[in-house]
């Protein structure tokens, strides 16, 4: 049995909050500011914890209290219905590791280390040279000397280096011959289950004020959705063009095109394809069975379907025109939204669908990373306005009914395509919220879905009502976020199958409840009743939202809610083979977002970044190096306070390099995805150095007391698959195990930390390629490589 240290459990939520935080974090506080030459830290406040608003328990029923950990059963893996979380077994003699307590005091000098932090982390990068490449390593850039060794031993396994998705398919094609797809072809192996992303040629996006000859491909009509435009609905698009970018308009100014050439019908369809084949498995929000693009406004959604397919295809002709349809497209939409804003008119579906995907393309064609970009565009704002206005997040659905005709299922398409319009701009929203890395406003709120979540892929993309309600027998009516968040949070098993989509609003569902209490948390006013003063404030009580009580109960609540929506996961898993869904990657994530100040180590590294460079995508407010030495101080307490959560997160930033690698479809939420991944390791591998190097000075190791524990293991691979036992053990045993990568070894190495960068810069531009905003991340991660290199 593994045994582990005592830690003290988090105080009573009576606890005034000056007792919390222990006086190694003031002495901290006062460090960063002695060296910044100011009075005050300049941190976010946060008043005095107090029990949450009665409507902030909404999802919970009076009785909820925290959960004990040590009656945390663990998962039944042998369960059929690979959805119940837990079952009936003795409980385990250890604590969950997701309610492993925050660490409020230690046994080593907490200001001696922190001195360490600011002293080794230069203005320049980071650590000095000697803790974080060798001098005689070279440059860190140079293929030859990342560090690939794998074993604890450190002897190297030569250059492992990240194969391209061509090189990745040559591979593949070369190793079949000595590998079978199924054990039966006779073969000493199987190859492994694994997508490959198609090549994308988005770096020749095209002029945004003309459109190249484009020599139309036939359709493929084997696919179960021939996109056919009506001559109506074509014509219409060419009158739209004709007006929006062939005259001078005298109130938008609106530039002129440069020619009047304009892509022919058959090649608009095949653009559609690609988007059917490509995009729609993300945000699907068109329903091909019953789309005839016939209607009045339908031109707006057949041009928007045109523009998302030219730019995710990997034919060179469509993808030099996506740029001028985007530009179409834009204009399109604004004139419509100032129609819809002057008349007060709720806007009608197929213009709905059409905004959604040209907010998911403005997302992606950007080519900075700047607040601005991240914030949305004005056309997002005002379809937020839109879906509000139009109440489709509070959609009633009735009941399924045997006896249902055409014509109901017909009407039940119109319902579920609004719902998911709607569930798209809450998630993309959401999206910018939680992945921004900025203190950015939300348009949506958690409450303000009130309507079933989406249906099972599986009937969302039955092709007839005979279909349809064969599955219907198989897959359930849906039911509401809020009672599906209530179940979860009170530890039931999931009653039914959610879909991909359904999970994946799900998961940021718990993250937006967990940042929604956190906000409580920190407002000024929260802890003030009607006519009561506001008590003093003290350094202690200003800096880390962590350390309060409440909050740790909250986010320990919602790693056990993700853990249930990623246990569910499991069955799709087994049945796909293998390959795991587009919703793993929100998990992941979700994870990120909740375990990691994402924002501090953002920050630091866009100051690292900007300090040498003076590129407009890099720029950052702020390059003190006061700021700087507060944003160390705000990650130190991160590696060294949140250790237990801190080592969680990175487990789930190596996932995220399996995922992307084996099971990523180079769809436009995977470069952000992979490039928060690659940051949070940088950080973890940057300080994690310094907390090792110090603790072992003033605390020599002593031997092991659980002398009987026949698994010792040294080091875990974090971007591969592990068993959770070894998770698990790396979560509590701590800095004793070396986290290692493909192609970089030990992240916590001498030249780990840079290693991660040059590795996660190459994954992107090999596997997320298809999106300019790719080119951006990738260079941001080689600039940040490159200055760190200069200190060695």
């Amino acid at each position: 049995m593994i045994s582990v240290q005592p830690h003290e459990e988090a105080p009573s939520l009576a606890q005034d909050r000056s007792a919390i935080m222990d006086d190694d974090a003031e002495h901290m506080v006062q460090q960063v500011q002695a060296a910044a030459g100011e009075s005050t830290a300049s941190v976010l406040p946060a008043p005095d914890s107090q029990a949450t608003r009665a409507e902030d328990r909404s999802l919970m029923n009076t009785s909820w209290v925290a959960q004990d950990p040590a009656s945390v059963s663990p998962y039944n893996y042998h369960d059929q219905r690979m959805v119940a979380p837990y079952v009936g077994r003795d409980p385990p003699s250890l604590p969950a590791t997701n309610w492993l307590p925050y660490t409020n005091g230690m046994d080593w000098d907490f200001d001696f280390y922190m001195t360490q932090a600011l002293n080794n982390f230069s203005p320049i990068m980071g650590m000095h040279q000697s803790t974080i490449w060798s001098p005689t390593s070279g440059n860190p850039l140079d293929n030859n000397n990342i560090n690939t060794n794998t074993s604890p031993e450190g002897g190297s396994k030569g250059s492992v280096a990240e194969e391209s998705p061509a090189v990745s398919i040559t591979n593949s094609a070369t190793s079949s011959k000595r590998h079978g797809t199924f054990y039966a072809d006779g073969e000493v192996s199987r190859l492994a289950r694994h997508r490959n992303a198609e090549i994308s040629h988005i770096g020749i996006m095209g002029n945004g004020l003309d459109f190249s000859p484009i020599e139309t491909e036939p359709l493929n009509t084997e696919t179960s959705f021939r996109p056919i435009i009506p001559h109506h609905t074509y014509n219409r698009i060419l009158e739209r063009f004709d007006d929006l970018c062939m005259t001078e308009n005298l109130v938008l100014f609106f530039e002129r095109f440069r020619s009047d050439r304009f892509p022919s019908r058959q090649a608009l369809e095949t653009c559609i394809e690609s988007y059917f084949e490509n995009t729609s498995t993300i945000f699907q929000v068109v329903h091909q069975a019953t789309a005839t693009l016939e209607g009045e406004s339908d031109w707006i959604l057949c041009l928007a379907l045109a523009a998302m397919g030219a730019a995710t295809s990997s034919s060179v002709p469509l993808v030099t025109n996506a740029e001028a349809l985007r530009t179409f497209l834009q204009r399109a939409i604004i004139t419509r939204n100032m129609f819809v804003e002057r008349t007060r008119s709720v806007p009608e579906l197929s213009f709905m669908q059409a905004c959604i995907i040209y907010d998911v393309l403005e997302l992606h064609l950007q080519h900075n990373i700047n607040e601005e970009a991240l914030a949305g565009t004005r056309s997002f704002s005002d379809h937020c306005t839109n879906v509000k206005r139009s109440r489709w997040l509070n959609l009633h659905e009735p009941l399924w009914d045997d006896t249902w005709t055409e014509e109901n299922w017909k009407a039940w398409a119109h319902r579920e395509s609004q719902r998911r319009v709607a569930y798209c701009a809450w998630q993309l929203d959401s999206w910018y919220f939680l992945t921004s890395g900025k203190n950015l406003s939300a348009n949506f709120s958690l409450g303000d879905v009130q309507t079933n979540l989406p249906v099972h892929e599986a009937l969302w993309v039955a092709t007839s009502l005979g279909e349809w309600m064969n599955l219907k027998a198989t897959h359930k009516q849906p039911m509401g976020l809020t009672p599906l968040l209530t179940s979860i949070y009170q530890q039931q098993p999931l009653s039914q199958e959610l879909g991909d989509f359904a999970q994946t609003i799900a998961v940021h569902a718990v993250c937006r409840r967990t940042m929604e209490v956190g906000s409580h948390i920190l407002d000024p006013l929260a802890g003030l009743d009607a006519g009561q003063q506001q008590r003093g404030e003290s350094v202690r009580d200003i800096y880390w939202l962590p350390s309060d009580p409440e909050y740790q109960k909250w986010r320990n609540k919602a790693l056990d809610c993700l853990d249930t929506l990623h246990w569910g996961t499991h069955g799709v898993i087994a049945r796909l083979q293998g390959l795991e869904p587009p919703a793993v990657l929100h998990l992941h994530l979700s994870r990120l977002v909740l375990l990691v100040p994402y924002q501090d180590v953002y920050d630091l590294m866009s100051e690292v970044v900007s300090s040498h460079g003076n590129s407009s995508s890099f720029a950052h407010g702020g390059n003190s190096r006061s700021r700087r030495e507060d944003l160390v101080a705000k990650i130190w307490l991160w590696i060294s306070k949140d250790h237990y959560k801190s080592r969680l997160a990175i487990v789930h930033a190596g996932a995220m390099f399996w995922y992307i690698r084996h099971h990523g479809t180079g769809n436009i939420l995977e470069p952000t995805s992979l490039f928060m991944s690659s940051v949070i390791l940088w950080a973890y591998g940057s300080f994690v150095p310094l907390l090792q190097a110090s603790t072992d000075e003033h605390h020599p190791a002593t031997s092991r007391v659980d002398t009987d524990e026949e698994y010792d293991p040294k080091m875990i691979q974090i971007d591969r698959p592990c068993d959770d036992e070894l998770i698990q053990i790396f979560i509590r045993r701590g800095n004793s195990m070396q986290p290692h990568m493909l192609g970089v070894g030990n992240i916590c190495q001498p030249g780990g930390a840079l290693g991660v960068l040059k590795v996660g810069a190459r994954l992107i531009k090999n596997r997320c390629s298809a999106w300019p905003i790719s080119k951006t991340y990738e260079n941001l991660l080689l600039h940040c490589a490159q200055v760190s290199a200069r200190t060695s």
